[in-house]
């Protein structure tokens, strides 16, 4: 593939920060991704992504990117334990809409689409380990995002301000192209509104939802190996005598419920 350019840098190596920066190594002579947490050497939780321990679900157009992107990236997660429904087969799964519990016989015409229940942190940890061994990729842990670089006339970024947590030292990093994946507690736009460019424009839709999560350990003794058994009951929407919604997925030797319901 044509270059685009000699570096990139991409702000926060979460899951849109570390399939950004695999995107651009494609374009970019080399990409640096700055993120701010400790990033665990290992599946687990991690402080910037509080929802880590959440019940999650990687629909099968996520997971085909991800395999495009990473070829045998699936397989990675199917060695670990990953539980997934392969789309085919209904008998392997538990879905009622309004009550309405979907057809548990047959299988499904046409191409499978399969839905898989990892959990985030082996999730992120799998495309944090990827990435991570791209020749091209450089990430940068425990660095603070400080404020952005621009032309003399403001025409352009070119590059973020950084400081390293551990000891302080700082440093600009010049780039042809900064992609920003920071999440939620982002503070890129307050960097364009002190640099005159004025924040972006904010859409935002209020669910009225809360929902909580609980890890629940299955006996090892059981007949069921905990994924199977879980990936059987996900999910369920509100029923007119149970409001709540319910969803349950397997993690090796675990499973994850969750439960949903409007705020008090």
């Amino acid at each position: 593939m044509a270059e685009l350019g000699e570096h990139a840098v991409v702000l926060g190596a979460s899951v849109g920060g570390l399939l950004a920066a695999r995107v651009l190594a494609d374009f970019y002579r080399s990409v640096t991704v700055i993120e701010r947490d400790v990033l665990p050497t290992d599946p687990t939780n991690r402080r910037g992504v509080p929802q880590g321990r959440m019940f999650h679900v990687l629909q099968a157009r996520g997971a085909e990117i991800m395999e495009e992107l990473l070829p045998g990236f699936r397989e990675e997660l199917a060695a670990a334990g990953v539980a997934t429904w392969d789309g085919v087969d209904f008998s392997k799964i538990w879905v009622s809409i309004g009550g309405h519990r979907l057809v548990r016989v047959g299988e499904s015409p046409g191409s499978p689409m399969s839905i898989t229940f990892p959990s985030r942190p082996l999730l992120e940890w799998n495309l944090r380990r990827r990435v991570r061994a791209l020749p091209n990729v450089t990430v940068l842990e425990e660095h603070d995002i400080e404020g952005l670089t621009v032309t003399p006339d403001r025409g352009r970024v070119t590059g973020a301000h950084a400081i390293d947590r551990r000891t302080g030292d700082q440093m600009t990093l010049t780039a042809d192209l900064v992609f920003e994946s920071t999440g939620r507690g982002s503070r890129t736009p307050a960097f364009l509104q002190e640099l005159g460019y004025g924040r972006p424009p904010e859409d935002e839709l209020m669910i009225h939802l809360a929902y909580a999560c609980q890890m629940l350990r299955i006996r090892a003794d059981h007949r069921h190996p905990p994924a199977k058994r879980c990936a059987r009951r996900s999910p369920s929407t509100p029923a007119p005598t149970r409001p709540p919604p319910f969803g349950a997925a397997g993690r090796p030797g675990m499973c994850c419920a969750r439960s949903c319901s409007p705020p008090s």
